[in-house]
């Protein structure tokens, strides 16, 4: 984890800190593809003792930032692959391995004559793998069943597939919040892989709803000098939540993980939707005290 995000938040905002701990939503988060660092919009959440945090990704060495990162929460490690049905599957390790990827990369003619070099010394030349997968529920511990589960996954074209594999833990409503990264091309550059449309009407139709979108866009092969935007639409990061009529019908730890979640992410209008419900209820069993919206200014958001 960059040194940069710790003293962002947690040097400048003590403030932040001892309001979450005091909140102590005990959550469950699972960061599906966390080469390198931890999930940048998570950091509050490695601050609060009662949190878990599953580290998975295929690429074991890419885990080892979290030997040395000292953090509150419990971290659990799990060098692995993740796909619907677990497993022997192909696993393409791409020349810059945090992308690798189950769906083998892919230039259609369509993006072609957009792509820049970059880009393809990114992913290309390949080296094509067999290894074992699991599903995601396979992995979770039984001591940690019952807790609210906030996924992250980042898989390279592949979210999709490990959802399908995560269907029981969807339709028992046991996942609160899906951060996830999906294609906006009409030809993603995995062949096969999670296009926003697909992923977005499967997650509707287990009660979640699309609640922020970050648009991001990638330059082409050339980038003229003073011309800002040149590039072309490519994907985004897109957070779904569990929808307020199913949250508040779940239990009080999972809605405070979801009023967790949704500050972290800065939907602080949905965040307060939710405390809104039943007279305030939810406001009273947090023991919220006058002025927290002033704390909660203090989130600084990165998504």
């Amino acid at each position: 984890m960059g040194s940069r995000f710790y003293s962002l938040i947690i040097f400048r905002n003590p403030r932040l800190i001892r309001f979450w701990k005091s909140v102590n939503p005990r959550g469950l988060f699972v960061d599906i593809g966390a080469s390198y660092f931890y999930n940048q919009n998570w950091i509050l959440a490695t601050r609060i003792a009662g949190s878990t945090l599953y580290l998975i990704d295929p690429n074991e060495k890419n885990l080892e930032y979290a030997e040395g990162d000292k953090v509150a929460a419990e971290v659990v490690v799990y060098p692995t692959a993740l796909s619907a049905t677990g497993g022997v599957k192909d696993l393409f390790i791409t020349n810059v391995d945090s992308g690798s990827t189950m769906f083998e990369p892919f230039v259609s003619p369509n993006l072609a004559p957009r792509i820049s070099e970059d880009v393809y010394d990114y992913f290309f030349p390949f080296t094509k793998v067999r290894i074992e997968t699991n599903r995601l529920g396979d992995l979770i511990r039984e001591e940690d069943f019952d807790r609210p589960i906030v996924l992250k996954i980042d898989a390279q074209g592949a979210e999709h597939e490990i959802l399908l594999g995560a269907s029981d833990l969807l339709a028992k409503k046991k996942i609160v919040a899906i951060e996830l990264e999906a294609s906006l091309l009409s030809y993603p550059f995995s062949a096969g892989g999670t296009k926003l449309s697909a992923v977005q009407q499967y997650l509707e139709s287990f009660g979640y709803e699309l609640v922020a979108l970050k648009p991001i866009y990638s330059h082409g092969p050339k980038r003229p000098r003073r011309i800002e935007n040149f590039g072309y639409l490519n994907e985004c990061d897109a957070l779904f939540v569990l929808n307020h009529k199913d949250l508040h019908s779940c239990d009080f730890e999972f809605q405070k993980v979801a009023f967790f979640v949704l500050c972290m992410y800065g939907q602080f209008g949905d965040a307060l939707a939710l405390l809104r419900f039943n007279n305030s209820a939810i406001t009273k069993r947090l023991k919220l005290k006058p002025g927290f919206l002033r704390i909660l200014k203090l989130h600084k958001n990165y998504f």
